[in-house]
């Protein structure tokens, strides 16, 4: 997978959802491997997987419409962000949110 497609989603999925394009990009930067990247398909659907360590974490669009930042759980299906992050003190939209998951990834700097 090449790099402009990596950009071309993360340009895409930013007119729709700014905060996940830029947490996407923030998390490619500081050394996340993109497993995946699919779109578009029928529908405008579009799915790139982030992963780190115990960590995967997914952004999506569907019809031209993000589903927002979902990270996977233990048995592997993927959970809102904000509902995962819901005992920490941290914010879904907190700047710091990326170290949350690096921690969460089992890395604790980027």
């Amino acid at each position: 997978m090449s790099s402009p497609e990596i950009a071309d989603f993360l340009e895409r999925l930013s007119a729709r959802d700014a905060d996940a394009a830029r947490l996407a990009g923030r998390m490619l930067e500081a050394g996340w491997s993109v497993r995946r990247l699919d779109g578009p398909m029928q529908m405008d659907v579009w799915q790139l997987l982030l992963d780190r360590g115990a960590c995967s974490v997914r952004f999506g669009m569907e019809r031209g419409r993000s589903d927002g930042v979902h990270v996977a759980d233990r048995a592997g299906a993927y959970r809102p962000l904000a509902e995962v992050m819901a005992g920490s003190a941290t914010p879904a939209d907190d700047p710091t949110i990326l170290d949350w998951l690096n921690q969460q990834s089992g890395h604790s700097a980027p």
